[in-house]
């Protein structure tokens, strides 16, 4: 394989990542990985900050969902602050939970994203959050929104 054969296949693959197609101004999260600790279910997350500005508090209403559509948890999920401009990995614990049970994960609602970089209202912020959210999976499960 040439060398300009090598640029261009990883251009094309670059840009086919959910990271660059999630463009600027925007707050990714991406289901990264489900594994089976002793008797807990641990959710991994890989979120990236594109909005520009800091993100003091990010929280969501979730709901995870068995192979029949059943609810099986309902949690809220905190990813804490998110860095502008960075990737941060979160890591969440469901105890007692198997993760072959889960198919779906719901983000049902967003409860909070606040920053304290914004002159906005609380709702305005908000609202600034959820019009700018991407949802990825590279896991089985399926992230619904």
């Amino acid at each position: 394989m040439s060398k300009a054969t090598t640029v261009i296949t990883l251009t094309i693959a670059l840009l086919a990542s959910p990271w660059v197609s999630a463009a600027q101004n925007s707050l990714s999260i991406e289901l990264n990985k489900i594994e089976q600790i002793e008797s807990s279910c641990h959710v991994f997350f890989l979120t990236r900050n594109s909005l520009g500005q800091p993100i003091n508090s990010l929280s969501f209403e979730t709901v995870l969902l068995d192979q029949q559509g059943a609810i099986t948890r309902l949690a809220v999920l905190d990813f804490l602050d998110l860095p502008a401009n960075k990737l941060r990995m979160r890591q969440f614990e469901f105890p007692n939970l198997q993760c072959d049970a889960v198919n779906q994960l719901l983000f049902n609602s967003l409860i909070s994203c606040h920053s304290n970089a914004s002159m906005n209202t609380d709702s305005q912020t908000t609202s600034l959050c959820a019009n700018k959210l991407v949802f990825t999976s590279s896991t089985n499960i399926e992230v619904l929104d």
